[in-house]
């Protein structure tokens, strides 16, 4: 490799007819010759290989067999027992799950036949848009990478940055188009966990990295962790199929042993996994088909090559009980060597990256299921209510008269449909007398205002997470609008800028593993080009993500933009250029710049053709070599032309930049005289003047130059005694040129003007009070309806219940009288007291 990578963009030409010599000694074991007179040449590859490839290689067959048992009986046993700690989280998650109701099993509600099974859709509805709002920050469609250089960078390190920005872009957009999917993955269902993970890791069979989501319920830390990043092990469980499992064997990742059994079972889901499945639809018929198993992959720290405690990455077979693989997880220092037996203790290098929603007290971060699953599963429950109760009024329960004569079967009426029910001998035909609708109460307006209270309160919580923008008005100031946001979204704030952190140890994973596998012929083999070089992702890190930890809405992105557009207009501190290129950055247009005109940069030019170029309207400037007094003399000539400079084609664009252009080259020439004169009186130049730092030369410098400035003044009064005559006259052609002012507004009309915008604005003040008293009044009185209706329904189900008792109790005096009437005789019974006692 050329000791300057871009030297290897210069000689790619010299490259593809490069002749290979091959050293004599090494013909015997390297050449065999065909049978065709030909020659097969086998080229030794190793010293294109990294260096240090084989320092993280399996060391599982270097080590003894009762350390590999021992080491598998200590971690299965942690590994239980980290699981066993952590059972709570998992029954948070799978509720929180549950209570999408995205699976169709959300808890609670009435278990009748019929009784509702709704959800309300507050927890979902807030995950969708956490993950819609975060994926569209974390992962714009240019890719996820910028380039950071602390300082004031040199031009090589702003260019190793912009390949190295280049190059990943394109690895997370093309050669890992999965990544995106991954990453809505997580931050969808970061809110429900409170906790997500990514991995990132690299692929020996697909030559490049790949990344994955892992959802909280597989990864186990210690009880007593205080951090994910500090914690004394972290094990992910991997559900690998038989087909990858025989892959990694073969790569030489895993050995080949006991470890290929499987059994016939599926292994055994965590709850939260079995909720996810139904959400998705899926269902497995347990026999495993697929050869699938968990593997736990442990990061540790553990002393197996004679060094002190160092971190490791150990594989264990969770049906075979053996350790798969041990392999050292830390970088090597320069002088690090085979065979020593005294290290420090290496810092352990993550391949997990942990996102969290909002932090608590341990490594598990809190989400929506903690904060609002309770409001959420009320909510739930009181819509049911309601549905069942509409569904109880609708279908309501029948009673009937034991001891009837009439066979009695049980029927289930079903709606739009007749249903027979068969009479006893001799019965009364009228049904009404022996079957009676239980009355129920109607629905009460106290479980819908309560189902509103509970909505309102989770949705207060789930707005105090992600927004009130909708609370900001439209006219109100940039300033006051941006002020609003930043207090409204300060929780939201605090969980983006989590997520870009994440998103930074993810970039410094993917440098990595760059650093580690990354040659320069992959790189020109991938893109076709040499884009980036193996070299550029040595240290220091110089990119970070592209999401702005201080901006994530378009809102508060286009109120920043309106804010300095605003403060640019007429304002001499601000290029307009610039603010039109951060405009349209912001909008996020690809390629934005070329659709602005080319920027046009003054050349240096001989006095005739800037006299053309202001004509023209491109822009000229005056250089400190030129001989300004000519082109004073030129310029002058043609601004005093009556049939150029004058002339009222050329003169209203032509003398505004012919001005302008004069006071550059007059001002050039003072400094020019100044400077002449310092270097006659000091016999030094100009430049070794200006390279001195010593205080004292710097002073006589300084009184040199008052003591030839009259001199220079002087001069200039006789240089240029007619250049103000003609400047005059040139501000007088501007005037005669320009359009007449309007005229002067009358007073009386100006007062009259005056006196109307104050009544239409009295008038539009009116009209929003009396707009406010009548959405009032309308509210109060919505507010009165919805009561009355309430009160009528409730009396007219008290009338109606005492409507039936009447008549039941006059048909019971109506049997007792027609007994009386049969037997002669009075019996001791009596009607109820129904609206007419005793009738």
């Amino acid at each position: 490799m050329a000791d300057n990578p871009e030297d290897i963009l210069d000689d790619e030409d010299q490259q593809q007819d490069e002749v290979l010599e091959i050293e004599e000694e090494a013909l015997d074991d390297e050449v065999q010759d065909t049978d065709d007179g030909g020659a097969v040449v086998t080229l030794d590859e190793d010293d294109n290989e990294p260096s240090e490839r084989g320092f993280y290689d399996n060391l599982v067959d270097t080590l003894d067999q009762q350390q590999l048992q021992d080491i598998a009986s200590q971690f299965l046993k942690l590994i239980e027992y980290d699981k066993e700690c952590r059972k709570p989280r998992d029954e948070q998650y799978t509720e929180a799950i549950q209570r999408t109701g995205l699976g169709k099993e959300a808890p609670g509600g009435a278990t009748f036949p019929g009784a509702s099974r709704a959800v309300h859709p507050m927890l979902m509805k807030a995950s969708i848009d956490f993950g819609s709002r975060t994926i569209a920050e974390l992962f714009p469609s240019n890719g996820p990478v910028k380039d950071f250089i602390p300082g004031q960078p040199t031009a090589e390190q702003s260019r190793k940055a912009k390949r190295k920005v280049s190059y990943m872009n394109w690895q997370c957009i093309k050669q890992m188009p999965e990544l995106r999917m991954v990453l809505e993955q997580a931050v969808s269902q970061l809110p429900l966990g409170g906790s997500q993970y990514l991995g990132l890791k690299y692929d020996q069979k697909r030559k490049r990295p790949v990344p994955s989501f892992i959802p909280i319920d597989d990864v186990y830390i210690p009880f007593a962790a205080d951090s994910f990043y500090t914690a004394e092990r972290l094990t992910v469980v991997e559900h690998i199929t038989e087909m990858e499992f025989k892959a990694r064997v073969k790569a030489g990742i895993y050995r080949d042993s006991a470890g290929g059994f499987v059994t016939s079972m599926l292994p055994e889901q965590s709850k939260a996994a079995q909720a996810s499945d139904k959400v998705e639809g899926k269902q497995s018929n347990w026999y495993n088909e697929d050869g699938l198993r968990d593997i736990y992959h442990v990061m540790c720290f553990l002393d197996v090559e004679d060094y002190e405690e160092q971190p490791y990455l150990i594989d264990i077979c969770s049906v075979s009980h053996e350790v798969l693989s041990v392999v050292r997880n830390w970088e090597p220092d320069e002088e690090w060597e085979e065979g020593i037996t005294e290290i420090d203790r290496q810092e352990p290098m993550y391949w997990i990256i942990d996102l969290g929603f909002i932090p608590w007290r341990g490594p598990y971060h809190i989400g929506l299921g903690q904060l609002i699953g309770s409001l959420s599963g009320a909510a739930t429950g009181a819509l049911r209510a309601l549905l069942d109760s509409a569904h109880i009024q609708n279908f309501p329960a029948l009673a009937k008269l034991k001891g009837a004569n009439f066979s009695g079967q049980s029927t289930e009426l079903n709606t739009t449909s007749i249903t027979e029910i068969e009479g006893g001998v001799g019965a009364d035909a009228d049904i009404r007398k022996l079957l009676m609708a239980i009355p129920y109460n109607q629905t009460s307006p106290v479980l819908l205002n309560l189902l509103s209270f509970v909505v309102q309160e989770g949705s207060e919580v789930v707005r105090t997470i992600l927004d009130r923008l909708g609370d900001v008005s439209t006219n109100a100031p940039v300033g006051t609008t941006l002020a609003m946001i930043e207090q409204a979204m300060k929780v939201f704030n605090a969980i983006h800028l989590r997520l870009v952190g994440s998103m930074s140890r993810f970039i410094q994973v993917l440098q990595r593993i760059n650093r580690l596998y990354l040659t320069d012929a992959d790189i020109k083999k991938q893109c076709g080009r040499q884009l980036a070089f193996a070299k550029d992702f040595d240290n220091p890190e110089d990119v970070i993500p592209t999401a702005d930890p201080e901006i994530f809405s378009d809102v508060q992105r286009w109120g920043q933009v309106q804010l300095v557009a605003q403060r640019a207009q007429g304002n001499p501190l601000y290029d307009p250029r610039k603010v039109e290129e951060m405009i349209l950055s912001r909008a996020r247009i690809p390629d934005a710049t070329s659709l602005l005109v080319k920027e046009a940069k003054p050349d240096e030019m001989n006095a005739v053709n800037e006299n053309l170029a202001m004509v023209m309207g491109r822009p000229v400037a005056a250089f400190p070599e030129q001989d300004h007094l000519g082109h004073i003399q030129v310029l002058l000539d043609f601004l005093g032309s009556p049939m150029f400079g004058q002339s009222s084609l050329i003169a209203p664009g032509f003398i505004p930049a012919a001005l302008n252009h004069l006071r550059d080259h007059m001002v050039m020439w003072y400094v020019d005289a100044n400077v002449r004169a310092l270097e006659e009186s000091t016999k030094t130049s100009i430049k070794t003047l200006m390279k001195t730092k010593d205080p004292d030369t710097r002073i006589e410098m300084d009184k040199t130059l008052a003591s030839i400035s009259p001199d220079v003044i002087a001069a200039a009064m006789r240089v240029f005694e007619k250049i103000p005559a003609a400047i005059q006259k040139a501000q007088e052609v501007l005037q005669q040129l320009a359009p007449p002012p309007p005229p002067p507004m009358d007073p009386s009309t100006a007062a009259l003007q005056a006196k109307q915008m104050d009544v239409s604005i009295a008038e539009k003040k009116a009209q929003l009070e009396a707009q406010k008293v009548t959405q009032n009044n309308q509210i109060n009185m919505q507010k009165e309806q919805l009561k009355q209706e309430a009160e009528d329904r409730r009396t007219k189900a008290e009338i109606d219940a005492k409507m039936i008792m009447n008549r039941e109790d006059n048909m019971t005096a109506l049997t007792i009288a027609q007994g009386e009437m049969d037997s002669g005789e009075r019996v001791a019974l009596s009607t109820g007291t129904g609206i007419n006692p005793g009738s």
